[in-house]
């Protein structure tokens, strides 16, 4: 594999590497997006059931009113519109306590909600750690690959320049007294070798 490919290959696992972030951190906004959204839904859904509440409550006090202004009698009318009216406040009283009893479900739930979005964005947020992390091992090991390759080619090519130049700098008549030079000294090892061979024979002779 050349510097070329291994360059090529680096920089297309950057792009995917870039494209897997982006994508990451659109899934994230989009889910904080849709907890806004509900917490928003929530918060204008009691504020109409509350607005609701106050004007069937001010409706039933004018029909009450109209009712017991039709009384003759002051003291049973008071006495009427008091009962109705404790019978309305403890009425609106339990609507109250079961709304907010609604309100407190809901709130759990919404709670709940948050939590798992907070779970989600935790485990993003590790996935995306241990993404990075495998990613810069990579990265280093290709670097480190990148360079030796560099160094190991820069070697060569300094090699391969002092041998051409050597070369240049060797003549043609250079070259024939090594390889007479080069052919002397083998036949002197030889003459050497037989000359060493005879005296030792000769000496192992004489011993016998």
């Amino acid at each position: 594999m050349d510097i070329e490919m291994l360059e090529e290959k680096i920089k297309y696992i950057e792009d995917e590497f870039e494209k897997l972030k982006k994508e990451e951190s659109y899934k994230i906004e989009k889910i904080k997006n849709e907890i806004k959204l509900l917490d928003m839904n929530v918060k204008e859904l009691k504020k109409k059931k509350i607005e609701k509440c106050i004007e069937c409550n001010d409706k039933s006090f004018e029909k009450i009113i109209k009712e017991k202004n039709a009384c003759r009698k002051r003291i049973k009318y008071i006495k009427g519109v008091r009962k109705e009216i404790f019978f309305e406040l403890k009425m609106l009283k339990d609507k109250k306590k079961k709304e907010k009893t609604n309100l407190l479900s809901k709130k759990f739930q919404l709670t709940q909600v948050y939590e798992i979005a907070n779970e989600i964005k935790q485990n993003f947020l590790e996935l995306n750690i241990r993404r990075q992390f495998l990613f810069k091992s990579i990265f280093e090991k290709l670097t480190k690959f990148k360079n030796k390759s560099l160094c190991f080619f820069n070697k060569y090519l300094y090699i391969q320049k002092e041998i051409n130049l050597l070369f240049q700098l060797i003549s043609k008549n250079a070259l024939i007294d090594i390889f007479v030079l080069n052919k002397n000294g083998s036949f002197f090892q030889n003459e050497l070798i037989k000359n060493f061979q005879r005296f030792y024979y000769e000496n192992e002779n004489s011993l016998i």
